[in-house]
């Protein structure tokens, strides 16, 4: 089975662990890091909180993206509160 999984990757008891559990019974996984977007300060700032902005606008983009590309089975996500209703519903249909 193909899993996508969205998350922080900065700490590896969170998406990390999911990723290699579900590899480790055979699942292909790819990990959608969410981390990746929270560098420097505008990074510790949608960390707090997240608001409307260029960065969760495009975090939202590259995961649908990531979606098409790959095409999982499955979608997963970590405390998702960087994710639009939106994006979550391109993403069920």
């Amino acid at each position: 089975m193909k899993i996508v999984i969205a998350g922080s990757t900065q700490w590896t008891v969170y998406s990390p662990s999911f990723a290699k559990a579900l590899r480790n019974l055979g699942h292909e996984v790819i990990v959608f890091s969410i981390s990746d977007y929270m560098k420097g300060f505008s990074g510790k700032l949608y960390t707090s909180l997240p608001f409307p902005g260029t960065t969760l606008f495009r975090i939202n983009q590259d995961l649908l993206h990531t979606i098409k590309e790959h095409k999982p089975d499955l979608f997963l996500s970590w405390r998702a509160v960087h994710l639009f209703p939106s994006t979550i519903e391109a993403i069920n249909s």
